[in-house]
């Protein structure tokens, strides 16, 4: 169920020393994902201007990680995150995406706008 969780809550365990600075932090959660996140999860990062072959070697990546039902952690970014997010959810694993900019822009979020 969306809702509104705290940082210990979205990882389903307690923080590590590294994370306790952030312990303050909120999260809200939209479509049909729910707190703690489905583990094991994995960050996709790279650059927002990738090459052909980096394109590939993401989605092949992600490809992997899906059938080892990985959940997909990656910015809502243009580039290898857009690009992890997107083929996550077309090959139908869990995708998670982040956004530090509120509102998020709607042109983002249809990546996963039929999926919701």
């Amino acid at each position: 169920m969306p809702g509104e969780v705290d940082l210990k809550g979205l990882l389903g365990r307690s923080l590590l020393r590294a994370e306790e600075p952030y312990a303050g932090l909120r999260f809200q959660l939209a479509g049909r994902l729910s707190a703690p996140l489905p583990s094991p999860r994995v960050a996709i990062v790279g650059t927002t201007e990738p090459s052909g072959e980096g394109l590939e070697f993401a989605v092949r990546l992600v490809e992997n990680l899906v059938r080892e039902r990985a959940t997909v952690v990656s910015g809502l970014v243009k580039g290898i995150g857009a690009a992890a997010l997107k083929a996550a959810l077309d090959r139908g694993g869990t995708a998670v995406a982040v956004s530090f900019l509120l509102p998020v822009p709607s042109n983002w979020m249809s990546l996963g706008s039929s999926r919701s």
